[in-house]
């Protein structure tokens, strides 16, 4: 089926065709068989009717984001692309350690020009928004400055001065600061997110924020969401954006609540906003749609600090942070489109993997309502769907895939731990579903081509001993000597051996005196053996040249690409 299709692309676009290539973070396959989500996204099931969707898309190994989308991105995987995890080894291995890990996320150890650069060094129009391995903009992303007509956006790897944060009245000092005219009397604090100090009035109601050189905003006092965003506006009682100019950041406020002193107030973390083309983007940009929001408030939510979770309020105000997050990444998307016009639009969006991270598997931990919330949660990626969708007719070619799926996790398997209990700690390390042996080939590195075998050996028993309430955690191992072509694990920066986890367990590099641990709740956790079901991937397509209904066979990551190719007439 897939050279079918390659064949029916063959021809390429003619001068008014356009091509987008979304990106859908840790949307699952499963969770599309499931049906849980089809319902709250009416977009996906008209691509599926009037084109082509697969049965699912296999991810790299391990199943994680920037290794996945690389190979998405560039049609190969991490042995010849240099991205095989989030967290890469470094490469070349002389002069560094072998438990040094650099970002999958940016660009430093890309090795192959992705889509965008190969379309715009043959002299398409191309915009990337927020995609993985664009920053620094340098080297194959930026097809070594050699690419005429491509803008690159990406707020992910640029500077982040402050996370977000919940702002009570205990990180708060009075202040005495001249407030800006137009701003009434009331209770006067500061507080410092990064290197910016915010100056706060509150009022009997309201809060009004200000920095030094820049219009303050206000903050409404509303109460917590309590309707499901479909009908309304997203992301409705938060302030307008707080321009920091010096920062190429904006930053958002939401007052949940003020009483008596006592007051919460949310604000989003302070991003820069990079750009790679003309040096007025960001400007305009984020004067016209607000600042870059790349993520949701997860980690606040899941350490209690919008309320207890499963309380509902704390849900609700969590999915308020989902909906600004849907709505910024949708009016900057639509804005690129708009203001550059390109004939390729490559776009990521986040939620699905924000959103089941927080929820997944929270239903059956009788936490209440979850369902609820996140078919709440997937009406704001509808809402992220339509927006771009909207832009293209059916003269276009789009293109939906996702990285890799979600599973309902509860305990950890702590993989240095379990190294360190066997006395192999320096000489292997964990890498996110894999085994790394310090060979001599890094610096102090200890092991001789002769002994990775009975290294290995020692590595594999320790992990197959492990249990919990007899039940055995780890699974099945993958070497890349036989497994390598299947999974792309064959590269010089790849582990030396790599394993699934039963069901309910997910891998954890890093500290921990444990073997294994319990969550506090249930999460959505990936990382795991890409050909298992909950690890699959999505794959929708609609076009001129695509046919229509069309179910193709489960597919590679790396088989995407060529079809996108072949919609661009670059194959």
């Amino acid at each position: 089926m897939l050279f079918l299709l390659l064949s029916l692309l063959v021809g390429g676009l003619e001068s008014k065709d356009r091509v987008v290539f979304l990106s859908l973070d840790g949307f699952g396959y499963q969770r599309w068989l499931e049906g849980d989500v089809v319902q709250q996204t009416p977009s996906l099931a008209k691509i599926a009717r009037s084109g082509v969707h697969a049965e699912g898309i296999v991810p790299h190994f391990p199943s994680t984001t920037a290794n996945s989308h690389a190979a998405l991105f560039t049609g190969v995987y991490g042995d010849r692309n240099g991205i095989v995890a989030n967290e890469n080894p470094p490469f070349p291995r002389a002069g560094r350690q072998f438990t040094e890990r650099v970002s999958g996320f940016r660009s430093e150890s890309l090795k192959v020009e992705p889509i965008w650069a190969v379309a715009a060094r043959r002299g398409l129009s191309t915009v990337a928004h927020q995609v993985t391995q664009a920053f620094p903009f340098q080297g194959p992303t930026i097809a070594q400055g050699e690419a005429r007509e491509l803008v690159l956006v990406n707020g992910y790897q640029t500077t982040r001065y402050a996370q977000d944060a919940v702002i009570t009245s205990r990180e708060v000092e009075d202040d005495d600061h001249p407030r800006p005219a137009g701003i009434p009397a009331g209770r006067q604090v500061r507080f410092r997110a990064g290197p910016v100090m915010f100056h706060m009035v509150l009022t009997t109601r309201d809060a009004y924020v200000w920095v030094d050189g820049a219009p303050f905003v206000r903050v409404p006092l509303r109460a917590t969401e309590t309707t499901p965003p479909q009908g309304r506006t997203l992301a409705r009682h938060f302030s307008s954006s707080l321009y920091i100019p010096a920062l190429r950041a904006g930053v958002f406020f939401r007052l949940f609540e003020n009483q008596q002193g006592q007051f919460l107030l949310y604000h989003t973390a302070l991003r820069e906003l990079g750009v790679y083309g003309p040096e007025s983007t960001a400007a305009e940009m984020l004067r016209s749609c607000g600042g870059f929001v790349g993520n949701a408030a997860n980690f606040l939510y899941e350490r209690g600090r919008f309320g207890p979770l499963g309380s509902g309020l704390a849900e609700r105000r969590y999915l308020e942070t989902v909906e600004l997050n849907g709505r910024q990444s949708a009016c900057h998307a639509v804005w690129l489109w708009k203001r550059f016009k390109p004939v390729l639009f490559v776009d990521y969006f986040n939620q699905p993997d924000d959103l089941d991270h927080a929820l997944l598997g929270m239903d059956r931990a009788g936490k209440r309502d979850m369902n609820v919330w996140r078919a709440w949660g997937y009406q704001v990626v509808e809402h992220r769907l339509k927006a771009v969708l909207e832009l293209f007719d059916s003269d276009d070619h789009i293109f939906i895939a996702s990285d890799h799926g979600m599973t309902s996790t509860s305990k950890r398997l702590h993989v240095d731990a379990v190294l360190r209990k066997a006395g192999l700690a320096d000489r292997v390390s964990c890498l996110t579903s894999g085994l790394l042996l310090n060979t001599v080939d890094w610096k102090d590195g200890l092991i001789v081509e002769d002994q990775k075998a009975s290294v290995l050996a020692a590595a594999r028993k320790a992990l197959s001993e492990v249990s919990d309430g007899g039940k055995r955690v780890v699974t099945e191992f993958f070497d890349p000597a036989v497994f390598g072509e299947r999974f792309g694990i064959h590269g010089p920066n790849s582990a030396d051996l790599y394993f699934d986890v039963a069901p309910g367990y997910y891998p954890v590099c890093g500290p921990g005196t444990e073997e294994i641990t319990e969550d506090p709740h249930p999460r959505g956790s990936h990382g795991m053996m890409p050909e298992r079901i909950d690890m699959l991937g999505i794959f929708f397509a609609r076009g001129p040249t695509l046919p229509s209904g069309k179910t193709l066979p489960r597919m590679r990551s790396i088989e995407v690409l060529p079809l996108v190719k072949g919609a661009l007439g670059l194959n």
